[in-house]
């Protein structure tokens, strides 16, 4: 697949409206609020912000991490990672397979041809 080049300056649709990191974590500390009471569980809320959360995604089986660094789902593609860090006992999924191969598309498509 080749990468058309283009003249103009491009925005992703997720940077044009509020900061998503703001809205995500609003809406996850609301989740927090309520859940913060049920068995005296601790919580903590993060959005595309903790150090280890691409791999703790990846461990739970949620995609493989591309060569972009981001995740990556076989249906959904790259996703942005909210989490909630909490101490409740929860059932274990298992790991997906790295599709990423020779495949450098998440670089291509994101980085201008001329670095």
């Amino acid at each position: 697949m080749e990468i058309e080049a283009h003249n103009k300056p491009y925005v992703s649709l997720y940077a044009r409206g509020r900061d998503y990191h703001k809205v995500i974590r609003q809406r996850l500390k609301r989740f927090d609020a309520v859940n913060s009471e049920v068995g005296g569980f601790g919580f903590r809320v993060a959005v595309d912000s903790a150090p280890t959360e691409v791999e703790i995604a990846r461990k739970a089986g949620l995609g493989w991490r591309g060569k972009h660094t981001l995740l990556i789902h076989p249906e959904e593609g790259s996703l942005f990672l909210g989490e909630v860090f909490t101490n409740m006992p929860l059932p274990l999924s298992g790991n997906l397979a790295n599709h990423c191969g020779t495949c450098t598309s998440c670089i291509t498509a994101a980085l201008p041809a001329q670095l």
